[in-house]
């Protein structure tokens, strides 16, 4: 008797020319209208996706909690500290970080983290962020290994029209034992002008060598946009080119569309059915092969308190 095997469903490969260099850097703040335009849709390969439910509890300070099939986290915030712990089901690690405000330095916040990796010896980050007007900064470091994680965002007015604005961010890994090996620097660097009428558009470069180029505009209740990376160097991009829209069938409910270069549609639904739950529904379509088949899904639900 045959074997009944899961059908591998089409995938769409997305563009990760700006991905963040490390979770909590500032560079997403770059393009925000990015990450709505060509976010990943939920695959039909990997079927149902749930995240949450959170639980908030007010009172003295703010707890939250939020479990998943993949970890635990525990929140707890109060007149400016953060205390996080988290603890990573599928490989058994975990950290625990406090970020609180700094009494003696007006609008800085420090950090201390514990990570546990299955290592020789444990993990002990110390930094902090820093806020001034329009300017972000963010810096991490590991006293054992040296390695060090840095952030910035800087947004202002175009002096010409003040309506328009312009925004500059950077963020870098590296390890300060290695700072003559060019391939241990791993960095993003960007610009972008958001335009009142004429939309955001920027550019960016990474330690790939790849020039990426993102253009955004909202005509009435649809929004388009086209991303292209071009490779200075011999690593070539995941995806070259890629254009995409949303089109707003009222205040709760996107109808969102991406094409590649590889002529693969990917579309998703998105609904928001309250304040607590938002249901997303993605399927991709080979333009280039048979569109005859029936569409298979991939869901998202999540949850909040």
């Amino acid at each position: 008797m045959a074997e009944n095997k899961p059908v591998r469903r089409p995938s769409f490969t997305v563009s990760n020319s700006l991905d963040n260099q490390w979770k909590g850097s500032y560079f997403e703040k770059l393009f925000p209208v990015r990450k709505t335009l060509f976010e990943k849709f939920p695959s039909a390969n990997k079927g149902l996706a749930i995240s949450g439910p959170g639980i908030k509890l007010g009172g003295d300070g703010n707890f939250s909690f939020v479990s998943n099939e993949k970890s635990e986290k525990v929140e707890y915030k109060k007149d400016g500290m953060n205390f996080t712990a988290r603890y990573k089901r599928d490989a058994k690690l975990f950290d625990v970080s406090l970020l609180n405000k700094c009494c003696w330095v007006k609008n800085f916040n420090y950090l201390v983290k514990y990570e546990e990796r299955k290592q020789a010896s444990p993990h002990f980050v110390v930094g902090g962020d820093w806020k001034n007007g329009a300017l972000q900064a963010n810096i991490k470091i590991n006293p054992v290994t040296l390695k060090m994680k840095s952030s910035y965002f800087y947004s202002f007015p175009c002096l010409i029209n003040d309506k328009n604005q312009i925004s500059i961010a950077a963020d870098k890994k590296v390890n300060l034992n290695k700072l003559t090996s060019m391939n241990d620097h791993f960095f993003n660097v960007g610009f972008a002008y958001k335009h009142a009428c004429l939309g955001t558009y920027g550019i960016a470069y990474n330690d790939k060598g790849h020039v990426t180029v993102t253009a955004a505009k909202k005509i009435n209740n649809v929004t388009f946009g086209v991303e292209g990376v071009h490779a200075l160097k011999d690593k070539k991009p995941a995806m070259p080119i890629c254009v995409a829209s949303i089109y707003e069938l009222d205040k709760d409910t996107h109808i969102k569309t991406k094409l590649n270069k590889d002529l693969v549609l990917n579309v998703a639904v998105k609904k928001v059915m309250s304040s607590n739950v938002t249901v997303v529904a993605g399927t991709a379509f080979p333009l280039a092969g048979d569109l005859f088949n029936a569409p298979s899904f991939g869901f998202k639900v999540s949850l909040k308190p």
